[in-house]
């Protein structure tokens, strides 16, 4: 199984915005189940769609390390990790 994200090369990808769309493909001899996300701030959530796939990842400001998790129908899993760092404005919290 292999699991693809489009992403630039870079290790760390660096924005101004609060959200993250991802976007990729998976492939394995068997059917795709579902595609998943995780960050290391707790947050997860499923992505639309299997072979190919979107996911819109909230973030935190600083860096998040952003997982994406493929299964297929027989419970096989592929992960892939990236990190984000968001630039973003401090907010009335902080």
């Amino acid at each position: 199984m292999r699991a693809k994200i489009a992403a630039r090369s870079e290790k760390t990808i660096t924005t101004t915005k609060p959200f993250l769309t991802l976007a990729g493909t998976a492939v394995d001899n068997r059917v795709i189940d579902r595609v998943d996300w995780t960050t290391d701030s707790g947050l997860t959530g499923k992505a639309t769609g299997t072979d190919t796939w979107i996911a819109g990842v909230p973030l935190q400001r600083g860096l998040n390390h952003v997982t994406i998790k493929v299964r297929d129908t027989d419970g096989n899993e592929s992960s892939g990790t990236m990190v984000v760092e968001y630039k973003g404005k401090p907010s009335l919290e902080d």
